[in-house]
């Protein structure tokens, strides 16, 4: 388990610098905890699809508490980004514990046929305690800019380092994210493939799909890099 404490200041100016150089590259961030309005933005944007089980309204009822979501406008005012965060306070449970509870009422109950052995990747049988889940990533495919998943991701990561001091963030993504590198860019260091033993994967979910994560103190570390380390975003040449 991780003990380090951030510095509220530091995080503070990481998130800060980073909204900065975003709103240079045209790009303004939005921040919210109506994750109906979340289902509603999502189901309208080409190419996203309905939110993800974790942040849908059917399953959980998300408060500013336990949740928020990203949003970014370009300067037409059209949307072309959104991420969303939730926390679940596992304390005296690991993440597979959680999903084994979880994934039942999320996906075999109703889609038919889907099937799922129980095992998980090893790191899920060790995460606990204050964890957050980080999802939903979507980045419109005509924006002109390359190598923005790193900086829109690293906001969301600096607020929920601030907000909840999370003793881990992990993602559920498809391994061709993780081939091309798309993982690394955001931050998570962390991978182990097959992170769940679907017999039948849901509709949606790769049956190799990996998890990603980071801890505490990777977050940390994160956060105290430089700014020009940080922001590699550039116009893509036409």
């Amino acid at each position: 388990m991780v003990n380090a404490v951030p510095c509220p200041l530091t995080v503070a100016r990481f998130v800060s610098g980073i909204d900065r150089q975003l709103a240079d590259l045209g790009l303004k961030i939005l921040c919210s905890s109506d994750f109906v309005a979340f289902e509603e933005l999502c189901a309208s944007l080409p190419g996203k699809g309905q939110a993800s089980e974790f942040f849908s309204s059917r399953f959980f009822e998300i408060t500013p508490r336990d949740g928020f979501w990203l949003r970014a406008i370009d300067e037409q005012g059209s949307t072309v980004h959104v991420q969303a965060m939730r926390v679940d306070r596992l304390d005296g449970m690991t993440l597979a514990e959680h999903w084994r509870r979880r994934y039942r009422r999320l996906y075999e109950q109703r889609q038919q046929g889907v099937r799922w052995d129980g095992t998980t990747s090893p790191i899920a049988e060790e995460i606990t305690g204050t964890v957050v889940y980080h999802g939903d990533m979507y980045i419109d495919r005509n924006l002109p800019l390359k190598g923005i998943s790193g900086p829109l991701a690293h906001v969301a990561l600096g607020l929920a380092l601030s907000k909840w001091e999370p003793d881990y963030v992990y993602g559920l993504v498809d391994y061709r994210f993780v081939r091309q590198g798309f993982t690394i860019r955001e931050g998570y260091a962390h991978t182990q493939r097959f992170c769940a033993g679907w017999i039948k994967a849901p509709q949606g979910v790769e049956a190799d799909e990996s998890i990603v994560w980071m801890t505490r103190d990777d977050l940390i570390y994160l956060t105290a890099r430089p700014l020009e380390w940080q922001l590699q975003a550039r116009i893509k040449s036409a």
